[in-house]
Order: structure tokens, then sequence, then C-alpha cells
């Protein structure tokens, strides 16, 4: 069995669905009160995590 090396967290998901609503990460940012590279830097880190891109 091979272990994971990226944990999925829940903000991760979080980002990604508010994201996919909203329609873009500035109105994600807003809704979810933090800043738009925020939500940037968190949909990075798990595209980079899952090895996509």
């Amino acid at each position: 069995m091979v272990t994971p090396k990226f944990n999925i967290e829940v903000r991760h998901l979080r980002y990604v669905v508010t994201a996919a609503e909203q329609g873009s990460f500035r109105k994600a940012s807003a809704k979810l009160g933090v800043r738009e590279s925020t939500i940037s830097r968190q949909i990075r880190e798990l595209e980079d995590g899952l090895g996509s891109s």
C-alpha cells in the first residue's frame, strides 16, 4: 500500500467548492472572508499535492 504524501484538508475542499460556485477567486475570497491570494495558493497546493496541473 502506498502512503499518500499529501493530506487533503477540509479547507482545500471548501475553497475549491466556493470558487466553483462563485465563478471566481475574487468572489470566493469575499464570501469566505479570506484574501484572494489565499484561495489561489490553497487551490494550487491541492493541485500540486494531487499531481495535477
